[in-house]
C-alpha cells in the first residue's frame, strides 16, 4: 500500500506499507525504515469468554486466599476492573458481551464492577479480586486495571 501525502511544509512524503508490516517513510531528502508489529490476533488462541472465565476464577481464589489470611476487613468499599478501549471497536463489543459496561467517571472506558461478584462489603476483598481479575487480563494481551473506592 502507498500512501501520498503532502504536509504543509509542500515536500511530499510518502508511507509504503508491506505486508509484513514494514513501513518505509520517503522524504525528499531520503528513506527511513520505521519497524513496528501489530498484534492484531491476539484472542485468536482464546475467546473472550474463555478469557473471562479464567479472569473469573483468578479473581475468585484471590478473594477466596485473602479471606483465609485476613477474614473480613471492616474497611467498606468498591472494586472494579477498567480497560480503556472504545465502546464500539471490536475488543469493546466483546467486553461488552461479558458484562462491561461503560464507565461512569472516564470516558474511554470499559469497567466490570465486582468482577468475583462478591457479596463482602469490604474493600481489600474485592481489591483481591480485581486486582487478579485485571492480570488475568493483561497476560491475554488486554491493557486492563483495578480501581476502587472507599463507600
Amino acid at each position: 500500500m502507498v500512501n501520498r501525502m503532502k504536509p504543509k511544509n509542500g515536500s511530499p512524503l510518502i508511507l509504503i506499507v508491506d505486508q509484513s508490516g514494514q513501513v518505509m517513510v520517503a522524504f525528499p531528502s531520503g528513506t527511513f525504515r520505521i519497524e513496528f508489529s501489530i498484534n492484531k490476533d491476539f484472542m485468536t488462541s482464546k475467546t473472550i469468554q474463555a478469557i473471562h472465565q479464567d479472569a473469573l476464577a483468578s479473581a475468585r481464589t484471590a478473594e477466596a486466599a485473602f479471606f483465609s489470611d485476613f477474614g473480613e476487613t471492616f474497611y467498606c468499599g468498591f472494586a472494579w476492573v477498567e480497560v480503556k478501549v472504545r465502546s464500539n471497536s471490536t475488543l469493546g463489543k466483546a467486553l461488552q458481551s461479558i458484562g462491561f459496561t461503560k464507565s461512569y467517571s472516564s470516558r474511554g472506558t470499559l469497567m466490570l464492577w465486582n468482577p468475583a461478584g462478591s457479596s463482602s462489603q469490604s474493600m481489600d476483598l474485592k481489591e483481591a479480586g480485581a486486582m487478579a481479575y485485571a492480570r488475568s487480563l493483561r497476560a491475554d494481551g488486554i491493557q486492563a486495571y483495578s480501581a476502587s473506592r472507599a463507600d
